[in-house]
């Protein structure tokens, strides 16, 4: 398994908690990087099965 988000913390966080997984810091929001970010899914998988994009907003703590 292979987790992506912005904070490289929680993401050394849930590898922790998800053995045999790996992360890749990435902000979904950046497009124009996201060929090289699937490349590099694409070498720490060697094959993607399936991807989950989920970026949202958190309306009630005002950080949007």
């Amino acid at each position: 398994m292979l987790v992506s988000g912005r904070n490289e913390s929680k993401l050394k966080e849930a590898c922790v908690t998800f053995p045999n997984s790996d992360y890749l810091v990435y902000d979904i929001s950046d497009v124009e990087k996201a060929a090289s970010f699937l490349e590099s899914c694409k070498e720490k998988l060697e094959t993607v099965d399936c991807l989950v994009n989920n970026a949202g907003l958190s309306l009630h703590d005002g950080s949007y």
